[in-house]
C-alpha cells in the first residue's frame, strides 16, 4: 500500500568553517530525504545580511536529491550573514 509522505525534507547538516574574517566560498547541504527534482532552485535559497538585505545565492542540487551545493557570491557589505 502506498501513502503520501507528509514530512518535507529538511536540512540535516550544513557545516561551515570556523569563524574567520574571510567569507566561505559556499556550503554543502545534506537533507533528511531526497528533494524532488526542480524544487530546489536559486529562488528557494538566500542569505540575509546586515540590515535585512537579502542576497540571492546559486544552488546546485546533488545527485539523488539528498544534497546540494550553495555558492556564496561576493558579499555586498561587511557584517554577519
Amino acid at each position: 500500500r502506498l501513502g503520501s509522505d507528509a514530512t518535507a525534507p529538511r536540512v540535516a547538516s550544513a557545516p561551515l568553517p570556523a569563524a574567520t574574517r574571510e567569507a566561505p566560498a559556499g556550503v554543502a547541504l545534506a537533507f533528511t530525504e531526497a528533494v524532488r527534482p526542480g524544487t530546489l532552485t536559486p529562488a528557494s535559497v538566500s542569505l540575509t545580511g546586515p540590515g535585512g538585505t537579502v542576497v540571492p545565492v546559486p544552488v546546485t542540487p546533488g545527485a539523488g536529491g539528498s544534497s546540494a551545493a550553495v555558492t556564496f557570491p561576493a558579499l555586498p557589505a561587511d557584517g554577519v550573514y
